[in-house]
């Protein structure tokens, strides 16, 4: 288990995980990685991904000292089973040989 971001203070930013389902502080920047997504369709989405454990989904924002969100991430874990890897490995083989 990683253990949780708190806040990290890099040069001026301020790093932390963002819990709040207001997304219009962070609208510009979304917007922006999402363009062809509805409102309510970004305002799902973050609400999924921080309904989850900060070790399966989350999404890590950085603020200035200006209290402006300048950066977002927008992180989810997932495995997958070991007959898919199995398979990406031989399609790997078979392309590079």
């Amino acid at each position: 288990m990683h253990p949780q971001i708190e806040e990290v203070n890099y040069t001026g930013l301020s790093v932390t995980h963002y819990k709040s389902d207001n997304i219009y502080p962070l609208l510009p920047l979304l917007s922006q990685e999402f363009p062809n997504w509805t409102i309510d369709k970004i305002k799902n989405y973050v609400k999924l991904v921080i309904s989850k454990n900060n070790d399966v989904a989350g999404m890590l924002v950085a603020q200035n000292e200006a209290a402006y969100y300048v950066g977002l991430l927008v992180y989810t874990c997932q495995s997958s089973t070991s007959e898919l890897l199995g398979n990406t490995k031989s399609i790997y083989r078979r392309n590079c040989s």
